[in-house]
């Protein structure tokens, strides 16, 4: 029997969590029973396509879909032509616009589709909330949707129509890639030779609510200590203002997106997670699967993997008082170690790459059928 055909079609950006996220599942998806293809509506064909670009260094099968602007007809018919010629059985689509893309492509052809949202903004723009409320009225006409976390299916459930076809299928990590990191980078030894080194990584917007998180280490006190952040977005002028203001410039350290942000997050003492709203963090995961202590915020999609106390530390949202006592406690030579361990271990057998690309074969097995 040959292997299904499956596209995951994502959007031109960073590579960030999503698209991580992509990488990982087509790495772990059986090729015995799936031949993994990945496409890129590109919006600003000057600009490099990360995604592309590492799919094409794992030796993954890719597609470039040149559709200038930010809703171009054009990724419509090339998205149809591209399902006719490589035979596509299922496509697996991520975000609004590849979501709503999908939709209008595969109305004459045979392909069947899956869409997975990844989450939604919060006090976003009246521009993005329309999308985004599109991208979920888009969902009723899906074959099947599939949600990250527990919460963003709660949501879903809402729409009838919409709740015949979820599937919930939890968010993983590629283990493989983390046990491939290699040691913390120099510039990061060295900052702790001088004292600990709280971290971040991902990308500074509104969303990640970083100003609680320097709000946070301004009133930790520690002149040893270091802050880094790992990352970029809208508002790293912004929080680099803020540093200043709070007097801890010289020890906030914005290194900018880094591809080897496993290595850098390997040499932090503590990592934290401040957002304001999340699926469930690819970010986290990582640092848990690495045993680096993780401090972050109650809400929905963190507390899936963090418990106060078992697996790492819990701050109410915005509260930099709290997180501040967070950071000190788990900096204490008393400090729960066992604790690190736990949360290895809930990565290890509950958020698996595998165990995620397994469920996902189960989907576009019946889907096909």
């Amino acid at each position: 029997m040959n292997p299904l055909k499956v596209l995951q079609l994502g959007t031109s950006g960073p590579l960030y969590g999503a698209e991580r996220w992509i990488l990982a599942l087509s790495r772990h998806l059986d090729p015995a029973l799936i031949e993994s293809h990945i496409a890129v509506i590109v919006d600003e064909p000057d600009k490099p396509v990360p995604l592309l670009d590492e799919a094409a260094r794992l030796g993954m099968r890719c597609h470039s879909i040149a559709a200038p602007g930010r809703f171009n007809p054009q990724a419509i018919s090339a998205l149809r032509q591209l399902i006719r010629d490589e035979g596509i059985h299922v496509i697996h689509s991520h975000g609004y616009k590849a979501d709503i893309i999908t939709l209008l492509a595969v109305r004459v052809t045979d392909a069947r589709t899956v869409a997975t949202p990844h989450g939604w903004s919060r006090d976003a723009g009246w521009t993005l909330r329309f999308y985004e409320w599109l991208d979920r009225q888009s969902f009723n006409f899906f074959d099947a949707v599939a949600p990250l976390s527990p919460e963003l299916t709660r949501g879903l459930k809402q729409s009838k129509t919409v709740a015949a076809k979820l599937q919930l299928i939890a968010n993983g990590v590629d283990l493989s890639e983390i046990e491939q990191a290699g040691p913390a980078p120099a510039e990061l030894v060295a900052l702790r030779k001088n004292g600990p080194v709280i971290g971040y990584v991902g990308q500074l917007n509104a969303r990640k609510d970083l100003s609680t998180l320097l709000r946070a280490f301004s009133q930790w006190g520690r002149v040893d200590a270091s802050l880094v952040l790992v990352g970029d977005g809208d508002e790293s002028a912004s929080l680099k203002a803020l540093a200043r203001s709070l007097g801890i410039e010289s020890q906030t350290h914005f290194c900018g997106f880094r591809s080897d942000r496993l290595e850098w997050m390997r040499g932090f003492d503590a990592f934290v997670l401040p957002s304001r709203e999340e699926g469930i963090p690819r970010c986290l995961m990582e640092a848990m699967a690495l045993g680096v202590p993780v401090i972050a915020s109650d809400i929905p999609g963190n507390r899936d993997l963090v418990t106060h106390g078992e697996t790492g530390q819990i701050f109410p949202v915005g509260d930099a008082s709290l997180l501040k006592d967070a950071i000190d406690a788990v900096l204490q030579p008393k400090f729960d170690r066992p604790s690190v361990q736990r949360a290895k271990e809930l990565i290890d057998t509950r958020h698996s790459a595998r165990s995620m690309a397994q469920a996902y074969e189960r989907l576009f097995q019946s889907l096909a059928n």
